[in-house]
């Protein structure tokens, strides 16, 4: 697996783990076909990212940890899932 270049490492933007929306779209990394959650997103943050650093940049809260793959769920605070994949590429 090669390393991800991004500051923030890997979105895992499946836009929601919670099978709670099935809206189309498709933008970074997500698949249509799949359930998610308007609003939410899964992000793997680098070792040692500060958590005020990854609220500026995710502009939502913390809301699950995921340690054994190192990725979080965050609730966005009114932004749109686009907008902050966009800001972690």
């Amino acid at each position: 697996m090669k390393p991800i270049p991004s500051p923030m490492a890997a979105v895992l933007a499946m836009a929601g783990l919670l099978a709670v929306s099935h809206a189309a779209g498709a933008f970074a990394g997500v698949d249509p076909g799949r359930p998610r959650a308007p609003g939410e997103i899964i992000v793997k943050f680098r070792p040692g990212s500060p958590p005020a650093r990854k609220a500026l940049l995710v502009q939502g809260r913390p809301i699950r940890e995921f340690r054994s793959i190192g990725a979080e769920h965050w609730k966005l605070s009114g932004r749109p899932v686009e907008a902050a994949v966009a800001a972690l590429e």
